[in-house]
């Protein structure tokens, strides 16, 4: 399945709801949505990241970088994940101590 972001406006949260496999190729895509919904006033970022079958190093570096973007800007981040690879990769490498990371949309966006 190619990447791809779908971003909705989620009771004044931004909803970015990612799909495929992150990696070098398809980081550039998450990095814009996140800054494009900074520049839209939504300083509440909500990446979706459910169906996200695979994240290599470029997409641990994109989720703490934009995640220090956001905090910068006064916002908060938050990370949808319910189980599998994505989690997985988050817990062994000890970045999940280090995002705000929920099992549901209605979780991360209350």
């Amino acid at each position: 399945m190619a990447f791809q972001v779908t971003v909705e406006n989620y009771n004044g949260k931004a909803l970015l709801r990612a799909q495929g496999e992150i990696d070098l190729a398809t980081v550039d895509l998450l990095d814009m949505a996140v800054a494009n919904a900074l520049q839209d006033g939504l300083s509440h970022v909500v990446i979706d990241m459910s169906e996200v079958s695979f994240m290599d190093s470029t997409g641990i570096r994109s989720l703490l970088t934009n995640s220090e973007r956001v905090n910068e800007a006064g916002g908060k981040m938050s990370i949808v994940l319910s189980g599998g690879p994505v989690a997985r990769t988050l817990s062994v490498t000890g970045v999940d101590s280090l995002l705000s990371i929920y099992d549901s949309v209605s979780e991360a966006t209350a």
